[in-house]
């Protein structure tokens, strides 16, 4: 089975299921892998856990995919596109999701790396949270995109994103280049906030116990295209050819103002 992506993405790529690959620019790209044995820590149905394949692959990750005309101009902005592809495999009674982190703060500043999404194909939930210094969930959620649809991670939350069909989910980001993820602090509590199940049918919201308060689940809408001078449902890689639109993922401290906009 393959996957061409060409409309989606304005890059003229194809993952190839059978071998976990994406072609492009006549190159096969191997990802990072994530597998069922990285989840440990984070996974809601622990007895799963313990009888499965720990090598099975859960998620793949590809860095820094782009054109190599872009590529000068995408370094230089300290920029990344990644692509990220989510399988549709449920992880006992939870659904397929990411690992989940927390993004450094601005050298110098008090304030996160922020990052954005688009959904190339499936659907996705974005599940985000933010906690004070004494562990407490003071805020969370839940955005649920569909293709063509931008999420930004605002400043200051931890993310998670979840596979909510019986789909491949394949995602984009822009991001920051040099920053490293903060894994540890999902892993001190066996997860985010909340854990999307399924039982019988019917998908819920559980409350992950480890965390002393948790606020109240909320739902947002999706990025408004036009704040970031997109037309709606636009490819946001195009975005390279007005690179200075994503100067917030690199400087967030000084466009204050764009994220009261965004929320």
């Amino acid at each position: 089975m393959e996957i061409y992506l060409k409309n989606s993405s304005a890059l003229d790529l194809v993952f190839k299921c059978d071998k976990n690959v994406i072609e492009f620019e006549g190159k096969s790209i191997k990802p990072d892998i994530r597998r069922v044995k990285d989840m440990k820590d984070v996974v809601y149905d622990k007895e799963w856990m313990e009888n499965a394949d720990g090598e099975k692959p859960l998620y793949l990750m590809f860095r820094g995919v782009c054109n190599e005309e872009d590529k000068e101009d995408i370094e230089k902005n300290n920029l990344r596109y990644d692509i990220t592809i989510i399988f549709p495999s449920m992880m006992g009674v939870e659904l397929p999701k990411t690992k989940g982190h927390y993004h450094p703060n601005v050298v110098g500043s008090d304030i996160s790396y922020p990052e954005i999404y688009e959904v190339l194909h499936g659907k996705a939930h974005y599940i985000m949270q933010k906690i004070d210094k004494k562990g407490n969930v003071v805020d969370a959620y839940i955005v649920k995109a569909e293709v063509g649809e931008k999420i930004i991670i605002p400043p200051g939350y931890g993310h998670i994103t979840v596979n909510p069909v019986n789909d491949i989910l394949i995602m984009a980001n822009w991001s920051e280049k040099n920053f490293v993820s903060d894994y540890g602090s999902l892993v001190k509590y066996g997860g985010a906030a909340y854990f999307e199940v399924r039982v019988n049918d019917d998908t819920t919201m559980i409350t992950n116990e480890k965390y002393s308060n948790i606020a109240k689940l909320r739902e947002v809408r999706v990025t408004n295209s036009k704040l970031l001078e997109l037309e709606e449902g636009k490819p946001m890689y195009k975005l390279v050819k007005n690179i200075g639109m994503l100067d917030f993922l690199v400087h967030p401290q000084n466009h204050i103002d764009f994220f009261k906009k965004v929320f």
